[in-house]
């Protein structure tokens, strides 16, 4: 062997006892890295890397768990998701995938996620609204559907109990009757055409309510005080029946006792 060649053979030799393998190479090319125990030299190689698999189908292949403290990217102007998925990107498996547009030069919706017929179920826009079965949330969280929770807590200011204060104005039972007779609702609560069209504000409606079950309390305590003061007129009343009754039976007794002494006086005189 020439004496430039064995200089390389150690090289070639551990090249050979590695067997590093790299796809998409014959197999009589491939290189197969088992590891090694020295974890600090880097491996340059054009070709895609596969760890667990023996085809990778991609530049960096890993069959199994991949732990990172963090994960970046370089912008490309032709690749600018950061994806994430099954076995094909953006066809119609079940998918999920990031857009970071953080560079200022335009807004985008920054997480998507989409379910197995290709259909955009979730979005979080580039505010910060969140839309789950709409494309156009316009609110913090904008649901197309039904809502299940166990507990919803809503903060909400101008509670009712100012209902309560000294010195409000509570409409009478005339004014609310002839309200209901002209709008055909409560005052206060809106109509169905508005709930239709602009939905409804559940704490401001809690509150609304809440305002009509005080003032309904309200009415049935002035009722309850009326109740009392006329079963406490009714009360003296035969009271004073009872007095009277009695005052008119002395005085039919008085009578009796005169007429009685009359016709006595009237037998005597004969």
């Amino acid at each position: 062997m020439p004496l430039r060649h064995a200089r390389s053979l150690p090289f070639l030799t551990l090249l050979l006892s590695l067997g590093l393998a790299l796809s998409p190479y014959p197999a009589a090319a491939q290189q197969q890295w088992d590891g090694s125990s020295d974890p600090s030299g880097v491996i340059y190689r054009s070709g895609n890397v596969g760890i667990g698999t023996s085809s990778p189908q991609a530049e960096l292949a890993v069959s199994g768990a991949v732990h990172a403290r963090s994960l970046r990217g370089i912008w490309e102007p032709s690749e600018e998701y950061l994806n994430l998925g099954t076995d094909a990107v953006f066809s119609s498996d079940r998918r999920l995938y990031f857009r970071l547009n953080n560079d200022g030069s335009r807004a985008g919706n920054v997480f998507y996620a989409f379910s197995a017929n290709d259909a955009e179920i979730m979005r979080l826009d580039e505010s910060g609204n969140v839309g789950i079965g709409t494309k156009d949330p316009r609110s913090r969280l904008a649901v197309s559907g039904t809502v299940t929770a166990q507990e919803v807590v809503v903060t909400e200011t101008g509670w009712s109990d100012f209902v309560f204060a000294d010195g409000y104005d509570l409409p009478s039972l005339r004014e609310v009757e002839a309200h209901i007779e002209r709008e055909g609702r409560l005052p206060g609560v809106p109509s169905a055409e508005a709930v239709a069209a602009e939905g409804v504000r559940l704490g401001e409606m809690n509150a609304t309510l809440l305002q009509k079950v005080e003032e309904l309390t309200l009415y049935a305590i002035e009722q309850r005080k009326r109740v009392k003061a006329q079963r406490e007129r009714a009360e003296t009343m035969q009271a004073e029946k009872e007095a009277l009754r009695r005052e008119l039976d002395a005085l039919h007794e008085e009578v009796e006792t005169l007429k009685q002494t009359l016709e006595a006086k009237s037998m005597n005189t004969e």
